[in-house]
């Protein structure tokens, strides 16, 4: 599987659970309280919350698709983390502000991976593919 198709996946699974969007912590616990949810509220992304079960499920989610980033960074697979690179450059709009960081954040990755020659060269390689994907 690839980078997209991974974040894809993830998203798919993101998606099939239940989000509720509340003013207030407090506002959502009387909602879930009506709905008989034993009061179990866990605020995700700003105004977002969940109950205890989404919320679980989403932490589970989260985990796995980390941890295979994680294991195919460990394996050096080349193909998945210059297509990896490549995708987040573009989401990040890289071609504008060539800002390493943003799209290093956005991969998990430290930005000590710089330090490893492997990484550099394989970063250097998506890179290129990005930028004459771009036309520069």
């Amino acid at each position: 599987m690839d980078y997209e198709e991974l974040k894809k996946e993830y998203q798919k699974n993101i998606d099939s659970l239940h989000f509720m969007v509340g003013f207030s912590k407090e506002w959502f616990v009387e909602l879930m309280k009506l709905k008989q949810n034993h009061g179990k509220a866990y605020q995700v992304w700003g105004g977002c919350f969940v109950d205890e079960d989404n919320y679980k499920k989403l932490c589970q989610f989260t985990k796995d698709f980390e941890t295979y980033k994680e294991n195919k960074l460990k394996e050096q697979d080349e193909k998945f983390i210059v297509g990896a690179i490549k995708y987040e450059m573009s989401n990040n709009e890289y071609v504008l502000t060539y800002d390493t960081e943003e799209v290093m954040n956005s991969l998990g990755f430290k930005m000590e991976l710089f330090n490893d020659k492997w990484f550099r060269r394989v970063w250097d390689k998506a890179e290129k593919k990005y930028l004459a994907w771009c036309d520069l």
